[in-house]
């Protein structure tokens, strides 16, 4: 836990930020030792806000999705600011063809291309920072090297080499339409300076035993090798008296680059004007935006934007005074606050007529390709009948609604961000929710980070369940990596396989039914079951011969046999018109079908459970998962704030869906409108909707 100049960890200065808001209005409490999760009760309105890690809370979720993804925010800054906000052509590699290159030979192949295009290119993880993992590759060896640890991760971007001089991190917040400067940080290479005695050498070590903490040793001697062979220098040479040089070209503080703290009238105005249009055209609210400054023809000054970032929090623990802090987090409730109170006449849906559709086989949507096109076609028929234009980007992956709506994936950007931090979080879901009187199944977390977290509590917790147990991780979704357990040896082996990033255990429940209730504030826009998926018996096949007959997708039935073969006897013969489960599971990707709830009493209960679970949080969209349990009990399992479209397409087809879909692309606008966001005023016009008032 890196420390601040003010020499307290950054976990301790935060909270100690929290804790100096006035007592009079707010009410702070932390909710566990282990976790960096904080809830700040305002007492004039009686609205709990979260602070998760060290967000602020007020970017939209899709618009921090947005920012953490560089392929994304460059593709979209380049198209709509042009060639001055980024010449740097980018390209995207990563196993779903997210771009036009080919993945149907080694990735090594098309980084070869780029280089015969290009003398030097720089590699580096599509998500990310701090200059971890970047890479600047100008033969083959260099970019075979840099792919044994990039092709580790999910994805990564290639983009040109030019030599920066500086960056401006200009960090600012959107105070409702008001975009408020905060802090310029302003980072150059590290360097060193000649004596005309001392070897380049020399001076580097000698450099790197000034800073000694907080950098890393090893990239700064790789970037000493590019800027020598740049300058066609030797390490045993020595420099000249007086002369300067770059010894680092990646401006990060592990890199040692000199940063200074500079005022706002001394950022040149391209560099400002440049910052709030990137900031602006991104629909951020919180976070920086770096400007990198070169010297291209003839040696003009240059800049252009390399990335957006919103997890900034840290810069300012570094160079804020505790006043200013206090006053930053105290706005960002202000700006929260007012974000909760957008418009809720979105209009109810009227269900009468979404029946339950029960797709022929060949009209399930079981590739990725069907599954896409179906999102596609009711994206754009419902925007359509709105009346706004749609752009699509990255196959589909992002769509952009009338220039200022970004849909990444299922996240139109509803909720913020600190709420998709909690609810992709199973144990932190859970202690929310049960502080708050929100019965919930329990989830008990643990770590490999922790000291406490040993195989003994493990198991010493799961004999208070009997030793039946369910084993998940702690963030995963779709029924993957969850396993049941009923004995120490299994368990064991279960927690090995995923305690690389944390496990949750909770205890194995007689589930009758479960539930998902898809809310819109505290409107219910949708409330299905999850019926289980199961076989019927013809007392002649045995168990394996039922599956192969009436499971017909190939994927999901390989999961079943494989799921079964440690529990089951496959070979069992079952009696004829007997239903058997074969999956305990009720995801819908573990071969789970949708049904609409149509029971009114029950509907009621859920619903109840369901808003209050959503409001506990500051959420505005969800799909609650909720279980009935054999003693008549709901208790809430899981919450997730971007619910795919998939299965409500299959559920009511696409036209009916689209129903649902209009509601919530209204919702956004209707919550544009009220905090001001979009690109002027002519756009504001073009966008506005009619909502039917309530009835």
């Amino acid at each position: 836990m890196r420390n601040t100049p003010k020499g307290l960890p950054y976990e301790e200065l935060f909270e100690n930020t929290l804790k100096k808001l006035s007592p009079k209005k707010f009410q702070v409490e932390r909710f566990d030792d282990k976790m960096r999760i904080w809830s700040v009760l305002e007492k004039s309105s009686g609205e709990i806000f979260f602070f998760y890690g060290y967000d602020l809370g007020i970017n939209d979720s899709n618009v921090d999705t947005l920012c953490k993804d560089k392929y994304l925010s460059w593709m979209l800054l380049t198209e709509k600011m042009g060639e001055y906000s980024s010449p740097l052509e980018m390209r995207f590699f990563n196993g779903y063809n997210r771009s036009k290159i080919t993945f149907k030979r080694p990735l090594s192949s098309d980084v070869y291309e780029l280089l015969n295009e290009q003398k030097s290119v720089v590699l580096k993880p599509n998500t990310g920072s701090g200059g971890s993992s970047v890479y600047k590759v100008e033969d083959k060896y260099q970019v075979d090297r840099a792919l044994r640890d990039l092709s580790l991760g999910n994805s990564f971007i290639s983009t040109k080499f030019i030599p920066v001089s500086k960056e401006h991190r200009i960090i600012m917040i959107r105070n409702l339409e008001k975009v408020e400067f905060l802090l310029c940080l302003e980072k150059k290479p590290l360097k060193v300076r000649g004596d005309g005695k001392s070897t380049i050498e020399e001076l580097v070590e000698r450099k790197i035993f000034e800073l000694r903490e907080g950098v890393e040793v090893g990239s700064i001697w790789e970037d000493v090798k590019v800027q020598l062979n740049r300058h066609n220098l030797k390490l045993e040479e020595v420099l000249s008296k007086g002369f300067e040089l770059d010894i680092t070209w990646r401006l990060n503080q592990v890199m040692g680059a000199e940063t200074n703290l500079i005022s706002e009238i001394d950022v040149p105005k391209e560099v400002m004007d440049l910052a709030k249009k990137a900031f602006i055209t991104l629909n951020m609210n919180f976070g920086c935006v770096d400007i990198v400054e070169y010297k291209g023809k003839n040696e003009k000054v240059n800049y252009l934007v390399m990335e957006v970032n919103t997890e900034v929090l840290t810069d300012l623990f570094d160079h804020f005074e505790e006043k200013d802090l206090v006053r930053l987090v105290e706005e960002s409730i202000n700006i929260r606050s007012h974000q909760l109170k957008y418009s809720k006449d979105v209009g109810k849906v009227n269900f009468a007529d979404l029946k339950t559709i029960k797709p022929e086989e060949e009209s399930i949507l079981s590739t990725y390709n069907e599954r896409a096109s179906a999102k596609r076609k009711s994206i754009e028929a419902s925007c359509k009948k709105l009346g706004f234009p749609v752009k699509f980007y990255s196959q589909d992956y992002l769509g952009v609604i009338s220039d200022s709506i970004f849909m990444i994936e299922f996240d139109i950007g509803l909720n913020k961000s600190t709420v998709i931090s909690i609810c992709s979080d199973k144990g932190v879901t859970t202690k929310v929710l049960s502080s708050l009187g929100i019965p919930s199944v329990e989830h008990q977390m643990f770590s490999v980070l922790s000291e406490d977290d040993t195989m003994e509590n493990i198991i010493k917790k799961a004999k208070e369940w009997d030793m039946n147990v369910v084993v998940k991780k702690r963030w995963g979704s779709s029924g993957s990596g969850l396993y049941h357990v009923k004995d120490e040896i299994e368990l064991e082996r279960k927690v090995f396989q995923q305690m690389r990033r944390g496990i949750v255990l909770s205890p194995y429940l007689d589930i009758i039914d479960e539930y998902r209730v898809l809310v819109l504030k505290d409107e219910p826009l949708c409330i299905y079951k999850k019926k289980r998926m199961f076989v019927v018996g013809d007392g002649r096949s045995s168990l394996f011969q039922l599956i192969l007959n009436q499971i017909k997708q190939v994927k999901l039935r390989d999961r079943i046999i494989k799921n079964l073969l440690d529990v089951e006897d496959l070979n069992k013969v079952i009696d004829e018109g007997e239903k058997y489960m074969v999956s305990w599971k009720h995801n819908l990707d573990q071969g789970a079908v949708p049904e609409l709830s149509e029971d009114e009493e029950v509907n009621e209960r859920l619903l109840d459970i369901a808003t209050r679970s959503i409001k506990a949080i500051g959420m505005n969209y969800a799909a609650v998962d909720i279980v009935e349990t054999s003693d008549g009990k709901l208790q809430v399992l899981e919450i997730n704030s971007t619910p795919t479209f998939y299965n409500f397409i299959q559920l009511w087809g696409g036209e009916k869906f689209e129903i649902v879909l209009e509601k919530l692309i209204s919702a956004k606008v209707s919550q544009n409108q009220h905090l001001g966001i979009w690109q002027d005023e002519s756009q504001q016009l073009e966008v506005k909707v009619e909502i039917p008032p309530k009835k």
